[in-house]
């Protein structure tokens, strides 16, 4: 993004510098008879500098837009994993509380005889079974009586824990909504950045061709690089003697010339 708006600074600068300059020639050439009233060359150009700006800055907001979604994403999935660490030692915790007071004769009952998933979904899942047999007669009677089980308490920490982590689950699903939707919006506008760079460069190119400046129409040239967003070596530094000239230069520099020897 950052290389297709310098490449845009490319053609604005030099509309900017030698715009004028083009314009007129422009206008003598297209208009002999002089330029209608209703519009002059200049403003013509002018226009055509404006309208690449204007497709640059709503280059920049998507892109902006976009990197800001990403930026909030890492703490919906920092937290969804959060919740899923927490869920799957809660349901290890559960186990040996169930396993010291029932014996371990209900560990294939409460599907504790096989490894956790690591996967989010499947845990919530597991863990809404698991929270379904957490009554007295699945359990049957406790093998030690020293240990008491609160398993209401359980199975109410049990399901909090599982719905936690279905809305992280749900956060991280709408986040990834919300960064697809930003991305393709910065897409559309780095599709309408290139229709109207390529426009106006062109168009400015054959303007300044047209007038005479070679030299400008040479140096700012739509190439497969800049059509590609990528840079020219002139983006990085457009060249000092396109800008124009301070008010009183000229008459400055015919005064230091006529005071010479």
């Amino acid at each position: 993004m950052t290389d297709r708006l310098k490449i845009s600074r490319s053609v604005t600068h030099a509309i900017e510098a030698r715009g004028d300059d083009v314009a007129e020639k422009v206008a003598t050439l297209l208009f002999p008879d002089g330029a209608p009233n209703d519009v002059s060359a200049a403003q013509f150009i002018t226009a055509l500098g404006d309208a690449l700006g204007r497709a640059g800055a709503a280059l920049e907001q998507a892109d902006l837009a976009h990197a800001a979604e990403l930026a909030d994403d890492k703490g919906f999935r920092d937290a969804r994993d959060t919740s899923t660490r927490d869920l799957w030692e809660f349901i290890h915790r559960i186990r040996d509380a169930i396993v010291g007071t029932y014996g371990t004769g209900v560990v294939a009952r409460l599907s504790l005889d096989t490894n956790l998933p690591r996967d989010a979904q499947e845990l919530i899942q597991h863990a809404r079974h698991m929270s379904t047999q957490l009554h007295p007669e699945t359990l049957g009677e406790p093998a030690d009586d020293l240990i008491p089980v609160d398993l209401e308490r359980l199975r109410e920490r049990l399901i909090e824990a599982a719905n936690k982590l279905e809305k992280g689950l749900d956060a991280v699903e709408r986040e990834r909504r919300e960064a697809q939707e930003t991305l393709e919006q910065r897409n559309a506008a780095s599709g309408e950045w290139a229709r109207v760079y390529a426009g106006v460069a062109d168009a400015f190119v054959a303007l300044a061709s047209l007038a005479g400046f070679d030299e400008v129409a040479q140096r700012i040239k739509p190439t497969a690089r800049r059509r590609a967003g990528r840079l020219e070596a002139e983006d990085e530094a457009p060249l000092a003697e396109d800008a124009p000239p301070e008010a009183g230069a000229e008459s400055e520099a015919e005064a230091s010339a006529v005071e010479q020897p």
